[in-house]
């Protein structure tokens, strides 16, 4: 007995936690079927959205559900990487969901992440109000008001969107345009096979990428866009960060004092 303390003592908590149980499987054969019962039965996703239009998700699930969500996750998720390198493997988990989710709505298997559809409500009494500037928000499933935007997310959406134009008369839609894109399906894919992957980061793949528009409103060829993922777009547009083209076809991005070129991959 005291050499079977001598070595319970030393052993690694997580071996001696396995251990016990399977000790207490073998003892008790029907405990893990009705361990996976209740986890079955309590497994759940909550979704808790805050005014900002932002959320927590929070939930439980059992152990299969479990490995096939973790299993699908990495499977899309970039590479593990180091702490240090600014990004962690949740936030990367993370960017695999949304990205799975995307193309779940979009139904399509293409290599760019699916262009977002945005509805531009026109009111007629503002058409003549040149300074009127509604804000732009969400339609979301959640309940409560609809989340208002701010202009950074709008000119990050609006750079490589699906327009549809829908002019109301009040509370009543009285006409709807064609929709449009700022770049085709044909100069998006040649903006991939260009670029390859992210030219702001490097590091995250086309398929994470949106086509960023380098001067909003002018121009859709390819020399008119860049792949940039989701957190360098936002970083492009939130910091003002101006993007020119150099002779050998590398691109140069400035801000303030601070530059750096980025070649193609």
């Amino acid at each position: 007995m005291r050499d079977h303390a001598k070595l319970l003592a030393g052993m690694d908590s997580d071996r001696l936690i396995a251990l016990v149980d399977d000790e207490a499987a073998r003892l008790r054969p029907d405990r893990p079927v009705r361990r996976e019962d209740r986890a079955i039965q309590s497994s759940f996703l909550a979704i808790q959205g805050r005014f900002d239009g932002s959320a927590s998700l929070y939930g439980e699930a059992d152990a299969i559900s479990a490995a096939t969500i973790v299993d699908a996750l990495d499977a899309v998720a970039d590479l593990p990487v180091h702490p240090d390198a600014g990004i962690t493997r949740a936030q990367q988990r993370f960017g695999a969901l949304v990205h799975i989710c995307e193309r779940t709505l979009a139904g399509e298997s293409a290599e760019l992440r699916p262009r977002p559809r945005v509805l531009a409500r026109i009111d007629v009494a503002a058409l003549d109000d040149a300074g009127r500037d509604d804000a732009l928000r969400l339609l979301w499933s959640l309940r409560g008001r609809s989340p208002r935007l701010s202009s950074v997310a709008r000119d990050e959406l609006l750079c490589d969107a699906t327009v549809v134009p829908v002019l109301f008369d009040g509370p009543r839609p009285i006409a709807v345009g064609d929709q449009s894109n700022v770049f085709s399906d044909k100069t998006r894919s040649a903006i991939v096979a260009r670029d390859g992957r992210c030219r702001f980061c490097g590091d995250a793949p086309a398929a994470w990428c949106d086509v960023h528009h380098l001067v909003p409103g002018h121009g859709n060829t390819a020399d008119d866009g860049c792949l940039l993922c989701r957190r360098c777009h936002r970083t492009v547009h939130r910091y003002g960060w101006t993007i020119s083209w150099c002779e050998d076809g590398a691109l140069e991005f400035k801000r303030r004092n601070k530059s750096f070129v980025s070649h193609p991959p």
